[in-house]
């Protein structure tokens, strides 16, 4: 892999108002290419091998970086600032010598082949935040801030055939649309937030600070296969999983996924940094409660997780008093939301269906020429064309009610810290700590569709369960 990066950088910052009103902007021209070869073994062994060129990539990216931010004091002690900054980002990666095109990538001559395709990815977004702090009295500030960030990541193909991949006689060669699926997701976080902090002294010195925040994650995904479908060409055999025991067929798995999702995530705090004995003992009392919600395609919530407290303690002790010598420790406790993608995956339409065809060759772009539809073992009707299909995922939504357990937790995480730090002199100082973490619970995302439908094979699991076998609810396809 070689990559070659150009960058130009400008900077400028100054004053508008004198005392009132400052800016700075930056801009990054950048120019980035890289060319990237893949190769297969297709013969030796891994100490002498011999290699199958597959595919070239080049990728070029031009899209420059820029941002800005201005603050302004209205009067003493009252601040406005705004940022933004712009990570937009468009790829193009031009394919070569991949089977479908004609002339493979050579690895020994470094020749990259024919022209197979081009791929655009497009990345980042917008993103600002505006910020207002104010200090009333001495012993009370007031701050808010609002902002957006924007994201994506697009996926999309020059060719619109379907991705094929070419298993019989035990091969495993890709010869149609290197992109399986195209693909386009854009990500918005939208927050904003209230803090207070109060100065008291009260046997000791007290900061007591407060605040709520609160973010609106909006996810807009749909991703779908290319074509027909990703088309996988294979010879039947005795032990074939669909039940076609002869001849050669073609496998066009269907997916299609998308929607818009909304999570929202809010929490509020309060704690107090507590000095106590001349600034020898200083404790830290906090208290934090976390709430999420997940909503489904439709904007129906299927997960909340009520109130979750999480406590934040902690101490720092100056033994001797000079300075030289401290103490320390904390605990934590940290909850973390379902992931958005989960919305996604979990509370949308998804489709995904396998229909099984006849193979009578290839035409002239490499697409399977499709004969009499099969039958598989276990099939099903299909939930969107015609014939028999096995079927992951059919196309509708779930009711939300039963998309997870009733009493299921957040992910959380317990953590633990003590330390111990010296200073000897001016010029050095030692630092010793452990921190231990526990995770309490953990939410995690598999696919066990095989290891089920074994299961099944073994303990000779054939009946059906609301009209549908094991092997039709754990379809063929997995993700």
């Amino acid at each position: 892999r070689e990559i070659e990066r150009k960058d130009f950088i400008a900077q400028l910052s100054g004053l508008i108002i004198k005392d009132h009103l400052f800016f700075y902007a930056l801009y990054n021209s950048r120019e980035v290419e890289s060319t990237q070869a893949i190769t297969a073994l297709s013969a030796g062994t891994p100490a002498n091998p011999t290699l199958l060129g597959t595919q070239y990539l080049t990728d070029r990216s031009t899209s420059p970086f820029w941002a800005a931010k201005v603050d302004a004091v209205i009067v003493d002690g009252q601040r406005l600032e705004f940022t933004i900054f712009d990570t937009s980002n468009v790829t193009r990666r031009n394919i070569f010598g991949t089977a479908a095109s004609g002339r493979r990538y050579n690895p020994v001559t470094n020749d990259p082949g024919n022209y197979a395709g081009t791929t655009v990815f497009r990345s980042g977004g917008l993103n600002y935040v505006g910020r207002y702090t104010g200090t009333f009295t001495p012993w009370l500030t007031l701050s808010a801030a609002y902002g957006r960030n924007k994201d994506r990541d697009n996926t999309d193909a020059s060719s619109t055939f379907s991705a094929v991949t070419d298993t019989r006689g035990g091969r495993n060669q890709a010869i149609g649309n290197p992109v399986s699926n195209a693909i386009l997701n854009q990500d918005e976080r939208e927050f904003y937030r209230g803090d207070a902090d109060i100065y008291v002294n009260l046997l000791g010195s007290h900061h007591f600070r407060g605040g709520y925040d609160r973010e609106t994650l909006t996810t807009s995904i749909v991703s779908q296969s290319y074509g027909l479908g990703q088309i996988t060409l294979v010879d039947g055999s005795a032990g074939d999983q669909f039940g076609i025991t002869t001849g050669q067929y073609a496998q066009v798995r269907f997916f299609r996924n998308g929607g818009t999702f909304k999570s929202t995530n809010e929490a509020f705090y309060l704690q107090d940094n507590w000095s106590l004995f001349a600034n020898r003992l200083a404790l830290q009392l906090g208290i934090r409660n976390d709430r999420f919600i997940n909503r489904n395609i439709d904007g129906q919530a299927f997960y909340r997780s009520g109130n979750q407290w999480g406590p934040r303690l902690g101490f720092v002790l100056d033994p001797i008093g000079d300075g030289s010598t401290k103490v320390y420790g904390s605990f934590s406790r940290y909850f973390f939301p379902v992931a958005a993608s989960t919305n996604n995956r979990l509370g949308g339409a998804e489709l995904d269906q396998n229909q099984f065809f006849r193979f009578n060759g290839l035409d002239a772009n490499n697409v399977p020429i499709l004969g009499q539809q099969i039958v598989p073992t276990g099939g099903v009707p299909c939930p969107e064309g015609t014939g028999t299909c096995t079927v992951t995922s059919d196309g509708q939504a779930g009711d939300a009610s039963t998309l997870i357990d009733a009493n299921l937790k957040s992910q959380s995480l317990d953590e633990y810290i003590v330390g111990f730090e010296r200073r000897f002199g001016r010029r050095l100082r030692v630092n010793v700590f452990g921190p231990y973490r526990d995770l309490n619970q953990s939410l995690e995302n598999a696919s066990i569709n095989r290891s089920v439908r074994r299961f099944c094979a073994e303990n000779n699991l054939t009946g059906l369960t609301g009209g549908r076998s094991c092997a039709q609810i754990y379809g063929a396809a997995t993700n």
